[in-house]
């Protein structure tokens, strides 16, 4: 492309403040990747002057003096002091490139980082062109800012496996009920099992939902390398799986390794999801919304409605959409992914894809056609995460509103 108008609306704001253009990227790359590119192209449009790019080679202090204090802006988080230190180099402007964001970036999607900077009340959007957005850093909250929505569920990136977390004293089970086949079994006195360091960021208002069985009390520690270190305790008694939440309460932005151990008893310990806020699935009767714009996806958000809109001609012909990667309960769901699109009816628009991660089920599939409900129903057996996949076609553009995820009760039988 030979214009970005959002690297423009920062040129211009900073034209029309008499000083030189200076900027931030999200994402913050620790400066050898490529995806950076796209960064350094429009900025030399607009004569911005980046405080984070590409290099083979990049500085030694690049990472300690750059990456390593802003990189939780990955996750949307900028404190006061990480804004005064940016405004303070004169760089007052962050863009923010909703589609070149990637699961290794963050433990969320990019919704909830694109959902935090709305909400920063030191963030003032200047102006979206798809899905580059650009925001002026302000000296103080804006008193009269614009209320944004905020997307009710955030779908994780990853899921982590016991088996692959527990030290090597620890005996490792097999059990076809287990995500991917295998367990960790932890007594008390074992080594706890741990998901390393940079890979669990914790947020405030985010808990660990581990799946365990057994009769025992966990113990689940974070340790942080920028921060105090919390922890948290739940007992099960259980000898099937269930999900047991760990609510930390952390009160600031803290990257941070986590360990679980065995204070009594016996457990065994299958996966583990990160979960932004309380996550409800639906019980029997019941439905829940989910809008696009908190899954994993391509595109550009909408945040009239939190839709997602894809583009023929610039998104991929794969999957573009992904999640919500979140516990359900054992049964039937109907699952339907809600959509809008000026195509011609009958027009194939791709295929929606319903797994239960880390098992080898058979996938439930339906194809996506332009005028038509797409809806799969899923016989769900086990209480893992449900992921759900569209795949584009790329026939036209079209709109994802969300997944509305129904829940019906059981039949009874005589």
């Amino acid at each position: 492309m030979d214009e970005e108008p959002a690297y423009l609306a920062a040129a211009s704001d900073a034209a029309e403040r008499e000083t030189v253009p200076r900027a931030l990227v999200i994402p913050l790359w620790p400066g050898t990747s490529s995806w950076s590119s796209p960064y350094l192209h429009y900025a030399s449009l607009y004569r911005i002057r980046l405080v984070n790019g590409y290099s083979p080679a990049p500085p030694a202090n690049y990472r300690k003096n750059v990456y390593e204090p802003l990189r939780s802006a990955n996750r949307g988080v900028l404190s006061e002091s990480q804004m005064d230190w940016l405004t303070s180099r004169g760089i007052f402007w962050l863009i923010f490139h909703e589609d070149l964001f990637q699961k290794k970036i963050s433990p969320f999607s990019g919704g909830l980082t694109l959902s935090q900077f709305l909400s920063n009340p030191r963030l003032k959007l200047l102006r979206q062109t798809g899905p580059v957005w650009t925001f002026r850093i302000e000296a103080e909250p804006a008193a009269d800012r614009p209320q944004y929505p905020e997307w009710p569920v955030i779908a994780p990136t990853s899921m982590h496996e016991f088996e692959n977390r527990a030290g090597p004293h620890v005996e490792v089970g097999n059990d076809t009920s287990a995500s991917g086949g295998m367990f960790a079994k932890l007594k008390s006195g074992d080594e706890p099992a741990v998901i390393p360091t940079l890979r669990f960021p914790c947020l405030p208002e985010s808990s660990l939902l581990v799946r365990a069985r057994g009769t025992a009390k966990i113990r689940a520690t974070l340790r942080g390398s920028n921060g105090p270190s919390c922890a948290g305790s739940a007992s099960i008694e259980d000898n099937d799986w269930t999900w047991v939440e760990f609510a930390f309460g952390c009160s600031n932005y803290v990257e941070a390794s986590t360990e679980l151990a065995v204070k009594s008893g016996t457990a065994d310990l299958d996966s583990a999801v990160l979960a932004y806020r309380r996550w409800n699935p639906p019980p029997p009767g019941a439905a829940i919304f989910i809008p696009a714009a908190g899954l994993i996806h391509a595109g550009w958000t909408d945040i009239s409605d939190g839709g997602v809109c894809l583009r023929a001609d610039w998104d991929p012909s794969s999957a573009v959409l992904d999640g919500p990667n979140l516990p359900f309960e054992t049964g039937v769901y109907e699952i339907a992914m809600e959509f809008e699109t000026e195509a011609p009816s009958g027009t194939d628009m791709g295929t929606l894809i319903v797994t239960a991660q880390g098992t080898c089920d058979s996938e439930t599939r339906a194809l996506t056609i332009a005028g038509e409900p797409c809806r799969v129903v899923c016989d769900h057996r086990s209480n893992l995460p449900i992921r759900v996949v569209f795949e584009y076609s790329r026939s036209a553009d079209m709109k994802i509103r969300g997944l509305r995820i129904t829940r019906p009760v059981p039949t009874a039988h005589p």
